[in-house]
């Protein structure tokens, strides 16, 4: 089945005013984006994402496309789920972890109790 017999590809200009300048975000902005390392939908997505990308490889690699044009349609395909999944790895990574000082004196009478209760085999 043809796509392009079904479906005509429709081509859309948008203009864009320059100079135009890529936003700094905000620190609101970027925790947000940091909590999504933890929302197991978004590790959901990720793993399609990397599925997906694995599909095209294999049809790249390992069937005949009939046309030139189809071929070149699935190698951006490989590039451009490789380039989305390498940019939201590289910003759900955590850049500095937060310092972690002594325990205060609460916390240090609370690790005395455990270790008060846990009993060591083997010294």
């Amino acid at each position: 089945m043809d796509l392009f017999k079904l479906f005509k590809p429709r081509i859309l200009v948008v203009e864009v005013e320059k100079p135009r300048k890529l936003e700094t975000p905000t620190s609101e902005e970027r925790l947000a984006v940091l909590s999504l390392q933890q929302h197991p939908g978004f590790s959901a997505l990720l793993r399609r994402l990397r599925i997906q990308r694995a599909l095209l490889e294999a049809q790249v690699l390992h069937e005949r496309q009939a046309t030139l044009t189809d071929s070149e349609f699935l190698k951006a395909g490989v590039f451009w789920a490789r380039w989305l999944e390498d940019s939201l790895q590289a910003e759900i990574k955590f850049e500095e972890r937060a310092k972690v000082g002594p325990p205060v004196e609460v916390e240090a009478r609370a690790f005395d109790e455990i270790r008060a209760l846990t009993e060591t085999i083997g010294e």
